[in-house]
């Protein structure tokens, strides 16, 4: 799949250097271009299907516990 994505000119491929087995990936400014279109896609549908059966109180609470774990999970990751 990597192979392809660079192929098509959407990421780089760089040799990682502290272990060789590794190589990091980065999106070009094409692969990004694509990636936003993309997520904006997913999201206008995704709310569709996730919210469609919500209520409004449903989405609110889902909403605040979000936000309280996400406040938990971040001075974990610095």
């Amino acid at each position: 799949m990597l192979n392809s994505l660079q192929k098509r000119g959407f990421i780089t491929r760089a040799e990682g250097t502290a272990d060789k087995r590794s190589k990091p990936v980065r999106l070009t400014a094409k692969g990004r271009t694509l990636a936003e279109r993309v997520m904006a896609d997913v999201l206008k549908h995704g709310d569709k299907m996730i919210l469609g059966g919500l209520s409004d109180s449903d989405i609110e609470r889902a909403t605040r516990l979000l936000h309280k774990l996400l406040a938990a999970l971040e001075p974990a990751n610095g």
